[in-house]
């Protein structure tokens, strides 16, 4: 029957059904006509109170029972009642299930099912054909089920799990083994696979399993740690340091000595049952008084959790010590997340090319394991190794590597994938690609208006880069930037921040008042020291009060033979170089400089920086085919949709200088200018002739024309 035929049944037995009780009865039902009609009668006995009738009809009650036994079930042979009987117990059966359950092909019984139309369900998953039975029908077979010798039943259960074990299911496994007498396949499930599950996504699922069935076992150290791994996955830094701090040795009192089964403190307990059915009241559980892995896990998974910990809260240095590769735990899954958190705190460190070895290792390793989420973890490593190289183009590549892995397995909303995003985005911002960074700008921004991640992220600094030239408060925009990257430059290891240091100052630069430019530069140089990507933001200061030689000093060392200079640090260098050399009437070494920044730009296609540099795009229509080979690059960069903006760069005034242009659309008269600011008419004078020459103009009415058109007002 349909929703439609379902609702109108009830009807017509005086039980209306709202939206939620209605997909509650088809779920239960799946739409048998019979059992439709059954439930309706049911519902119809409690009109005042639907929700407890709903509830007692999930339990098959009696009358329900009493027709299936009576009419379906009943007059089944023996044989294929004994086939209903074994395939109850999982959620649902394949072929190949239903035969290692019987000891038999199933497709007789199946063909003789359909003839009598039994209600089972069939659907296709993945090209396998699952069958199962409708809950209510489940539910009455399981109390056949339960009947059972209690040792056919464990060895049923036993079947079950290794079967799903096998076919990539471990959750359904966890399920049968938490209700055998004896927790130590349980335990041996959890030592093998549980962290697996976790990085697969499944945490929440499997603790809520462990919770309603054997409570106990969240006293378990690892189990705590997994917790601390799940939640960190989902960004949530207070459960997880809640989680890890309970696992400390001092901190672990609950747990006694001795032998886990049957050591002191040891206790029986009755489980709560997570499927349809009761559990016997024979079945109890001994408590899971110690940990089910050995200590060395336990100190190996901790430290791993510690150091994503510490990353995700700029934690201190001693919690960013990768030390030496840890002895294998004979663990997959522990040794491959420890292995990515390593290989981050050597990225951090900056030995990028230890850290790139161990993560294409631990990519290779979780690909084939088919852990979807470690893999994507590690491509999005690798994509941040590239871009700490100051390498654009391979972050681009391996940023959308790991996007293509989250959209394979349904993990575009995890915190590895919006990294992955933010990447790519800023990538495409340097690279010019305009299409790319407005697809990628309107998705960081709704998602900063929602909230989802906050100042002093990445995430967060990217979306206000990307969103600044659309800003209708420049200033505003820069001071929120300035504020969020300052937050990012004290948390996070330079590494993993200086790129993104050089393009917000060169985004603060747009806007006429360079204090917020200036402030951002004092406070990474507190922060990193003499780092040489402060030095050539401080070259860009430099070039932004037009101080050639000042901005020639501080470039001379990134571009000296030998300086170790990443491919945009080289650009930029080249650029601000040249710049200065032109405004110094130097016309063959800004020519030089301007071919080195080519050179350096065009197998990454950095684009950007040549829109950014004030006085680059002249240098290039000054210097046209003479370029050679690196000739068509540079006119994609002159023909660039932004080079009309970029050309018309906003000139330097002083802070005095704004204050006194800002006060000319007024009409106020110079003295009443100078009367306002407190200072001489003379004072005044000298400033608006700073204007007018910085301008171009020779009047108020031009000055404050060509201010309006620079975007200064």
């Amino acid at each position: 029957m349909t929703a439609g035929e379902v609702r109108e049944l009830c009807d017509q037995h005086g039980c209306a059904l709202d939206g939620r009780m209605l997909a509650r009865v088809l779920e239960l039902t799946r739409g048998w006509a019979a059992l439709a009609r059954l439930a309706a009668l049911h519902l119809a006995r409690q009109p005042r109170d639907p929700g407890t009738a709903l509830a007692t009809l999930a339990r098959s009650p009696r009358t329900i029972s009493a027709f299936l036994e009576r009419e379906v079930i009943g007059p089944l042979p023996e044989q294929v009642r004994e086939f209903l009987v074994r395939t109850a117990l999982p959620a649902a059966f394949t072929e190949q299930l239903a035969e290692r359950l019987t000891g038999h092909s199933p497709r007789e019984t199946l063909d003789t099912l359909a003839r009598l139309h039994f209600p089972y369900t069939h659907e296709n998953r993945d090209g396998a054909l699952w069958f199962g039975y409708p809950p209510l029908v489940r539910t009455h077979l399981l109390g056949e089920t339960l009947r059972m010798d209690p040792a056919a039943l464990t060895r049923l259960r036993l079947t079950i799990a290794d079967w799903n074990i096998g076919a990539g299911a471990p959750l359904s496994a966890l399920e049968q083994l938490l209700y055998l007498p004896d927790q130590g396949p349980a335990r041996d499930f959890l030592r093998d696979h549980a962290l697996g599950v976790v990085l697969d996504g499944g945490g929440p699922a499997l603790f809520d399993r462990l919770d309603h069935a054997v409570p106990a076992f969240a006293a378990d150290p690892y189990i705590r740690l997994l917790r601390a791994v799940d939640a960190l996955g989902r960004g949530e830094i207070t459960t997880a340091t809640t989680h890890l701090e309970l696992t400390h040795p001092a901190r672990d009192d609950s747990a006694p000595t001795g032998d886990p089964e049957s050591g002191p403190g040891a206790q029986l307990r009755q489980p709560t049952p997570i499927m349809d059915s009761p559990l016997p009241e024979s079945v109890s559980h001994p408590a899971a008084a110690r940990s089910c892995v050995p200590e060395q896990w336990l100190r190996t998974l901790r430290r791993a959790v510690a150091i994503e910990l510490a990353i995700a809260v700029g934690g201190p240095a001693e919690d960013l010590d990768p030390g030496p590769e840890p002895t294998p735990t004979a663990n997959h899954d522990i040794d491959a997340y420890f292995a990515v958190q390593r290989a981050t705190v050597l990225l951090g460190r900056g030995e990028v090319t230890a850290g790139e070895r161990q993560l294409r290792r631990t990519l290779a390793s979780a690909e084939h394991a088919r852990h979807s989420r470690l893999a994507l973890r590690s491509a999005n490593r690798l994509a941040v190794a590239s871009g700490i190289e100051g390498s654009i183009a391979a972050m681009r590549e391996r940023a959308q590597r790991a996007l293509d892995i989250a959209a394979a397995h349904r993990l575009l909303d995890s915190t590895d994938a919006l990294q992955a995003v933010v990447m790519t985005a800023l990538a495409a911002h340097v690279q010019g690609d305009d299409h790319a960074g407005r697809f990628f700008a309107d998705a960081l921004t709704d998602h900063r208006r929602r909230g989802v991640f906050e100042p002093g992220s990445h995430e967060h600094v990217v979306a206000q880069l990307l969103a600044f030239d659309a800003a209708t408060d420049r200033y505003g925009a820069a001071q929120s930037l300035r504020h969020s990257m300052s937050v990012l430059i004290n948390r996070s290891q330079p590494p993993f921040t200086l790129g993104l240091l050089v393009q917000s100052v060169w985004t603060l630069l747009r806007v006429p008042d360079g204090r917020a430019a200036q402030q951002l530069v004092a406070e990474a140089h507190r922060a990193v020291g003499a780092h040489p990507v402060v030095a050539l933001c401080e070259a860009g200061l430099a070039r932004a009060a037009n101080k050639a030689r000042s901005v020639h000093a501080l470039t001379a060392p990134l571009l000296a033979a030998g300086a170790r200079v990443n491919p945009l640090m080289a650009v930029l260098g080249w650029l601000l170089d040249a710049t200065a050399h032109a405004e110094l009437g130097n016309s063959l070494k800004a020519y030089e400089g301007m071919a080195g920044a080519l050179r350096c730009a065009e197998p990454e296609h950095l684009v950007r920086p040549f829109l950014d540099v004030p006085g680059a795009l002249d240098l290039l229509d000054t210097f046209a085919g003479r370029f050679g080979h690196d000739d068509a690059f540079a006119d994609r960069i002159r023909h660039h949709p932004a080079a009309a903006r970029g050309s018309a760069t906003a000139p330097a005034l002083t802070t005095t200088e704004l204050t006194v242009l800002k006060q000319l659309p007024s009409g106020r008269t110079t003295q009443q200018i100078a009367d306002d600011l407190g200072v001489s008419i003379n004072t005044v004078k000298t400033h608006m002739r700073g204007i007018y020459g910085k301008l171009g103009s020779s009047s108020r009415t031009d000055a404050l024309d060509r201010a309006r058109r620079t975007g200064l007002l």
